[in-house]
């Protein structure tokens, strides 16, 4: 199969993916207990509307009158109302889809979900986890690699115990330590918090600050990371190494090091590819844990608070967002896995 032919397959199999979990995404949500109407009328408990005539006013909005799916009610039983073919809930979300429509939030009524997900609070998980994978990204394949060049010694027993022990502790628990110590005993590093722009009067002022705030909740993340990337990138570089062309480059008298970081990382790479699509799936969604534990005002606290507060249509977002990248992430690492490995051609 030609590398063409294999993109191309690649695609359509990423396509009815993403089609397979906008179904699921659609139906989920809504076999879910609770509606629209009660949490909105439980939080804004306003005098001013009749709650019933308010009711029906939100019901009407949200289409929660129609029908959920073609020949399917609203109370999820068979219907041969043949109207329900194109008047019905799914045909609306699709609509919307198309279009960049998520829906109002519940929690922030009457504020759109597309605000509140790509808004500033999308540019703070970016920021925070783009930077931790780089970061903890690189660490781990220089310490795999080093690792694995001394197999067995104190080097590399060393370093896979302090890896495996940052990789078991839970990285709220990292996270707080690095508060407890960092803020309440040494006051180096500030409790929390992501500064927005609009409260700086120059951009200079505002960057500074954000990246004093985000040191915490950085080293927190890092030191997550590369915990499991390390073992994967050790092991790939030891079974490397077994390979008749690094034996055949050492026969030819090349140093060492151009071996290990020229001809055996190339190959050891292509799982830690994989792993890097799945972390991209991150970059979008934050980490909840440590976003929450810092009050780092980024996608990972707003799903905490969308599940606390029952916020259904924020949630529907993220689950929509966070899947998309994760098949598109998924996709291009095949592509690359091509191209690195002619021989991928499933």
């Amino acid at each position: 199969m030609g590398f063409r032919r294999y993109i191309i397959r690649r695609a359509i199999d990423s396509i009815i993916l993403l089609m397979i979990t906008v179904i699921f995404n659609f139906i989920l949500f809504r076999v879910m207990p609770g509606d629209p109407t009660t949490a909105i009328l439980g939080r804004s408990g306003s005098p001013v509307y009749n709650p019933g005539e308010y009711r029906t006013r939100l019901i009407e909005r949200f289409g929660l009158n129609k029908a959920i799916l073609p020949f399917i009610d609203k109370d999820f039983q068979i219907t041969p109302d043949l109207n329900t073919l194109i008047d019905n809930q799914f045909v609306v979300y699709i609509q919307k889809l198309l279009v960049g429509d998520l829906g109002i939030s519940f929690n922030y009524f009457p504020q759109e979900v597309s605000y509140l997900i790509f808004g500033h609070r999308l540019l703070n998980t970016i920021l925070l986890m783009g930077l931790s994978i780089v970061l903890s990204f690189l660490i781990a394949i220089l310490l795999g690699t080093l690792a694995s060049s001394k197999f067995k010694s104190k080097t590399d027993m060393t370093l896979i115990f302090t890896t495996l022990t940052s990789y078991s502790t839970p990285v709220f628990w990292i996270g707080m330590l690095i508060v407890f110590f960092c803020y309440g005993q040494l006051g180096i590093l500030p409790y929390g918090g992501s500064p927005r722009i609009e409260e700086y009067s120059d951009l200079s002022s505002w960057g500074l600050d954000y990246l004093y705030h985000m040191i915490g909740p950085l080293v927190t993340l890092t030191i997550s990371f590369v915990g499991a990337w390390f073992l994967i990138a050790r092991d790939q570089m030891l079974g490397v190494f077994t390979e008749d062309y690094i034996t055949t480059a050492r026969a030819k008298g090349l140093k060492e090091r151009r071996v290990m970081f020229v001809h055996a990382r190339k190959n050891a790479m292509l799982p830690m590819i994989s792993v890097l699509a799945l972390a991209m799936t991150y970059l979008v969604s934050g980490a909840t844990m440590t976003e929450t534990v810092f009050n780092w005002n980024g996608l990972g606290l707003l799903t905490y608070e969308s599940v606390y507060r029952q916020d259904y249509p924020v949630l529907q977002g993220l689950l929509l967002l966070v899947a998309a990248v994760a098949i598109i992430s998924n996709f291009i690492a095949d592509l690359i896995y091509g191209l690195l490995d002619p021989r991928i051609r499933y």
